[in-house]
């Protein structure tokens, strides 16, 4: 059977023109139409995460009492939160377009009286005066209301309040004014957020009603670390943080929207990718069988089994095996936003290969991050997005339009030297231990049909003499770091140097490289 291409693919439109940043705001969910609802939900994948959110809040709208009042989103930023709450928001204004959605068991049937968002970018207005409106009340801005008063705007009514970014949020109403108004404001913010949870969880005449909150620990575009030297900064801001966050957790369940243990993230980038896959189930076992014949080739040098590889890839298709686990390895970097992030850049290496032609992408059979066009200025910077540091060893040692190290030794390597080098680049972003790659994981990854790795080996110590940034650990990894090596340095130079002069100026160059800066000790 002849194996099927990435050509068999058709990229989304908003993919080709690069016009989808896949950005997802809260905001945005009163203004969606039933056709746009209807249009969001065609490129969302229902995930077991985000199913368990909607069958348990809505089972609790429909009046089951043994459903929880507050569903906690635990994941981090660009986990997935926004994007089930504004599914969850779709289907309670728009209750049949649940049919359009393949749910394991039929979603309850109930139509909320009231449909109230929150999203902590609109900084313009009080949280608990903006819910209030939402839920035709009136609430001052110059007090937070209690529970009772909670209690009465909710007393009988069946209502879903999405509140997203309180973080952001809080940190910002922190800011305003001098110290004491920013703690004053920070303050009243965390009791009307604490006394609407208290009312949702404890009232019965709430037992209708469902908060969906992002967890507020988690939610911080910068990543954790940056949230809490913010928080060290504030005993107030700190303390209202942890106080709505425990008094948000009190009898709330928690949901991962995205379960990244699972092949979740695969079933996500094949919908919000590609418009159409048109691969029979038999072609997709041709491809996976086509790898594990080249796999098998080399199982003397390969640490896993053959069997193992080709399973993944049936669960992959059409993306490389290697995407989940070399993504997952990064996920955790700051900054980095989980899914949506990995959305981005799956989509702009797509972007890249598909417009370079068909001929280019009939070359491929599954997407990797080895694809990656890494003189694409759009590529790169994708890249450099995830991992600032390694920007030098990017230019300098692996992509630089036929310049780089790793480039400059194609031509001898058989183009396996830029082959190696991305892919142990790729393996160099996370900030997670153990970095790079073995030979062993190198030779997995390289492995494809009719592409072979015989000179690998040459192709690595040519990348370890020539790269200036390249490293190779005492367990035998090869990776890319951010400070330069010195052995390939002086290698480099020497080529430049004639014979003549070439211990001289060695020498003056390493009295140059190796002289103290500091002069301290």
């Amino acid at each position: 059977m002849t194996i099927v291409t990435l050509a068999r693919l058709t990229p989304r439109q908003s993919v080709s023109d690069g016009t989808a940043d896949f950005v997802v705001n809260l905001a945005d969910l009163p203004r969606l139409t039933e056709d746009e609802s209807r249009e969001f939900l065609d490129s969302n994948v229902l995930t077991s995460g985000m199913e368990l959110l909607l069958q348990q809040s809505f089972a609790r709208m429909a009046g089951e009492k043994s459903a929880s009042g507050i569903y906690k989103l635990s994941e981090s930023m660009g986990g997935g939160k926004t994007q089930s709450m504004i599914v969850a928001g779709i289907l309670a204004r728009f209750p049949r377009l649940a049919e359009t959605v393949e749910f394991h068991k039929p979603l309850p049937q109930v139509k909320p009286d009231v449909v109230a968002s929150f999203t902590g970018r609109a900084t313009d207005q009080k949280v608990w005066v903006s819910i209030a409106s939402q839920l035709g009340g009136n609430f001052s801005s110059d007090r937070a209301p209690s529970e009772t008063e909670w209690r009465d705007i909710l007393k009988g009514r069946t209502a879903l309040i999405l509140l997203d970014e309180l973080a952001f949020y809080l940190v910002h109403a922190a800011s305003q004014g001098s110290k004491d108004e920013g703690a004053r404001s920070a303050t009243l913010a965390g009791i009307a957020l604490t006394t609407l949870f208290g009312a949702v969880r404890d009232y019965k005449e709430c037992g209708r009603c469902v908060i969906v909150i992002a967890d507020l620990q988690k939610d911080w575009e910068q990543g954790a670390d940056e949230l809490a030297k913010i928080l060290r900064s504030s005993d107030t801001l700190g303390g209202t943080i942890q106080s709505v966050n425990n008094e948000m957790s009190k009898g709330a369940q928690s949901i991962a929207p995205v379960d990244n243990q699972k092949d979740e993230l695969y079933a996500i980038l094949r919908k919000r990718l590609f418009k159409d896959i048109v691969a029979t189930e038999k072609e997709k076992v041709a491809v996976a069988d086509a790898y594990a014949a080249e796999l098998g080739k080399a199982s003397s040098i390969l640490e896993r089994p053959t069997v193992k590889i080709r399973e993944e890839i049936l669960v992959s298709y059409p993306f490389h095996f290697s995407t989940k686990h070399l993504i997952a390895s990064f996920n955790d970097n700051p900054g980095f936003q989980k899914t949506r992030d990995v959305i981005r850049l799956m989509a702009t290496i797509a972007r890249g290969l598909w417009s370079k032609g068909d001929s280019e992408v009939e070359r491929h059979t599954l997407l990797s991050l080895e694809t990656a066009n890494l003189n694409d200025p759009a590529v790169a910077s994708r890249f450099i997005e995830i991992k600032k540091p390694l920007q030098d060893a990017l230019q300098t040692d692996i992509a630089n339009n036929g310049t780089s190290h790793a480039e400059s030794l194609d031509d001898e390597t058989t183009g396996l030297a830029s082959r190696c080098a991305k892919w142990i680049y790729a393996a160099s972003l996370s900030d997670v231990q153990p970095l790079g790659l073995s030979d062993a994981e190198l030779a997995e990854y390289l492995l494809a049909p009719g592409r072979s790795i015989v000179g690998m080996p040459d192709a690595l110590k040519k990348l370890y003499d020539n790269c200036w940034y390249i490293e190779q650990t005492k367990s035998g990894r090869y990776l890319f770091n951010r400070h330069k090596n010195l052995n390939a340095q002086v290698n480099s130079y020497v080529k430049a140097c004639s014979d003549i002069d070439r211990d001289a100026q060695i020498e003056a160059k390493l009295t140059e490289m190796l002289e103290p800066k500091d002069k301290c000790c």
